[in-house]
Order: C-alpha cells, then structure tokens, then sequence
C-alpha cells in the first residue's frame, strides 16, 4: 500500500512524526520571560490547498501574548476592568515557509521593548523547532475613549522585568563549564 498523500503531492502527516496527539501546555522559559504556546492549525484556518491563511498568524501572536500577559500576572482581563486597553498601533508578520492543516506550532513571545506609553511584544512561530515566521507587534495603552495614557506604574515595572537582553528569540543559552 502506498502513501498517503495530499493533492499537491506533500504527504499526510504521519501522527507520530508530527506528534499529532501531543496535548497544549503553555511552556514559560527564561525565568519567566518568554512564553511558548502549542497551537495545532485548525481546518478553518486554512484555504482549500490546507496552506494556512496568513492573517491568521497575528491571531497566533496574540495567543502568545495573551499567555505571557498572564504568567506576568498582569492579564489583560484585569487591565479591562481597571480601564487601560493595548490596542494595536503597530503589527510586522516575516513568514519564512508556509503551514499547513493540523500542523503542530510552537508560537514563543516576549516582551521587546517598554516605552512609557507603549510596548512591543516579539514573537517566533516554529514547527518542530524550525524557524516558520517572526514578527512584532506595538501596542499602546489606552483609556476607555481610546486616549494615549502613560502606563500604570505597576505594569510598567511588570513589563520591564520581563525584558530580555537583545538576541534572537529561540537562542539557547550557552552551557557553563
């Protein structure tokens, strides 16, 4: 019996290659400065070829951030209530390779940069470790009128603890002797 394969001639995704059945955990590295979320792209998310729709890449992003926001412990549920918004003003998505229907992503987050009304969040898509997008994306805060406001003291001071020094997102660390 032959391989599967899809119409392009790509061949279906072997389950334990791609570990289809792993389940979503929320990996925190770097003390606690970089968030890594699993996401398996749906088949809504995908055109008719089972290539990924591009726009959905900033969906993945925010599910990076949205993470990361709460293992600071700074949701953004508890900005809502307290009435500061991060709209985005800035969004930049380099897509290196293109991804398919029921592949397993890695989607890994941090904090770039903190202004005193702005941050910028970074972020790297992998499959299997394999550099698939990067991007950014700069946020503002906000009032409820949608007014430019200087972060709250205790947000700022969050964000700032999770800078981590320029270098690129999936680096490791070298080994000490």
């Amino acid at each position: 019996m032959s391989e599967w394969r899809c119409w392009d001639r790509r061949p279906v995704p072997d389950r334990e290659r791609w570990n289809l059945s792993r389940k979503d955990e929320v990996k925190v590295s770097r003390e606690g400065k970089e968030c890594t979320v699993p996401i398996r792209v749906r088949y809504a998310e995908s055109d008719q070829m089972g290539v990924a729709y591009y726009a959905n890449y900033l969906i993945w992003f925010e599910m990076g951030r949205v993470e990361l926001m709460r293992e600071l412990a700074i949701p953004y549920s508890g900005w809502e209530k307290q009435g500061f918004f991060l709209p985005v003003s800035e969004s930049y998505c380099k897509y290196m390779t293109p991804t398919y229907f029921d592949e397993l992503l890695d989607v890994r987050c941090r904090v770039g940069e903190v202004r005193t009304r702005a941050v910028r969040f970074q972020y790297e898509l992998l499959r299997g470790g394999q550099l698939v997008a990067e991007g950014h994306t700069v946020h503002v805060c906000t009032n409820r009128d949608a007014r430019p406001i200087t972060f709250p003291d205790s947000i700022r001071n969050a964000l700032k603890g999770a800078l981590v020094p320029e270098e690129p997102l999936g680096a490791e660390k070298p080994e000490e002797a």
